[in-house]
């Protein structure tokens, strides 16, 4: 009888320390498959972000797909739409999840910019009457409707909700009470925002006192009038260039500072040019609304100005130097103004000594 005989290969006995890796290494792995599954479709959360349709008839879904049930079209071009999440769905395709619930392709829209933007802010003068000294403009613009507009002064505060593209700030000035400040400088903020941004800046304004002189006037100390000089002298009617020396000294102008110097040689006609002057031609202004005014303009530049003006004498000159009382610029008077004689150096009210020549003259600083 012939036996065979079947090797069979020993089985290496396992222990239960190789076990115990063999569950781990299983484990990790198992660990791995699902942080690199929820990378691929864990959702991105872009709450609050807004994104823009880059075409017509943009198709919005009931779900991350394009065989979900269609919910409507988004008509325009850059359109915005509020993103709350992104995911990737079943077919490995992003899609972003809406505000509303709804699905839009990502291929459909793209990341929202906003240009929001305020202007540079002026900086305002207010008469103490609560009126601005000047006009001014300041706007918001973007490229998506304004939603909100905001300034703060001190305590007080003003909204509006445009919704519009571009919006002049400037008239909700007239809501605030500058009246009510005192004299001095102030800080406003203006804060605008539209579905994307959010942008502030920062102005100031000044209220000014009921009464203004130009600082420099202590400088006429010693300064000699046309009355220290004798009654034949060149110098008694020369009131136009005793007025601009005025000025080159309010000025701290140390070249030009008497009127000697001012005049044409041989005679004692004013050369406006010296003192960097200019002066209008005879009716040049049509009202005497418009001369108040340049000068006006001129004292809020911290300039004197000169106006023809009459009195005891048919022609006569006198420098401007302050106002007074001033409610708004639409309603200025002779008496609204502080000036100086160049005759006899006396500061007063221009309306108590003097009215407005009729050719309605006026020189003003070039500078």
């Amino acid at each position: 009888m012939i036996r065979e005989f079947v090797v069979i290969p020993h089985a290496k006995t396992t222990t239960s320390k190789e076990v115990l890796i063999m569950k781990r290494l299983k484990q990790i792995g198992i660990l791995i498959i699902l942080l690199i599954t929820i990378s691929i479709v864990a959702p991105t959360s872009f709450a609050g972000t807004y994104f823009q349709t880059t075409k017509t008839l943009v198709p919005i879904w009931s779900a991350p797909s394009s065989n979900s049930t269609l919910v409507y079209r988004i008509e325009k071009i850059g359109t915005l739409v509020n993103v709350v999440e992104s995911k990737l769905n079943s077919a490995g395709n992003l899609w972003h999840k809406l505000s509303n619930g709804r699905y839009v392709f990502s291929g459909n829209v793209t990341k929202s910019v906003s240009t929001l933007s305020i202007s540079p802010l002026p900086s305002i003068t207010y008469f103490s009457g609560g009126r601005p000294a000047e006009s001014f403009n300041a706007s918001v613009t973007s490229n998506y409707p304004i939603k909100n507009v905001e300034i703060q002064i001190s305590t007080w505060g003003i909204c509006s909700i445009p919704n519009v593209l571009s919006y002049n700030i400037s008239p909700l000035f007239t809501n605030f009470k500058f009246e009510t400040l005192a004299p001095g400088t102030y800080n406003y903020t203006v804060k605008a925002s539209d579905p994307i941004k959010s942008v502030l800046k920062v102005g100031s304004f000044k209220v000014l006192p009921q009464k203004f002189e130009l600082s420099g006037l202590e400088n006429l100390t010693g300064f000699n009038t046309q009355d220290d000089f004798p009654d034949k002298s060149p110098e008694r009617s020369a009131c136009a260039s005793f007025a601009l020396a005025q000025c080159m000294l309010i000025l701290g102008n140390e070249k030009y500072t008497t009127p000697q110097n001012l005049w044409e040689a041989g005679s004692n006609l004013v050369v406006w040019g010296r003192g960097n002057y200019t002066a209008t031609k005879a009716y040049h202004y049509k009202t005497e609304q418009e001369v108040l005014l340049k000068a006006l303009n001129e004292l809020l530049r911290n300039r004197p100005s000169i106006i023809q003006v009459k009195g005891s004498t048919e022609e006569h000159w006198i420098t401007v130097v302050g106002f007074v009382g001033v409610k708004s610029k639409n309603n200025l008077t002779t008496s609204n103004f502080i000036i100086i004689d160049p005759y006899n150096g006396r500061k007063s009210i221009l309306s108590s000594e003097f009215s407005l020549h009729s050719e309605r003259r006026i020189a003003y600083s070039n500078n």
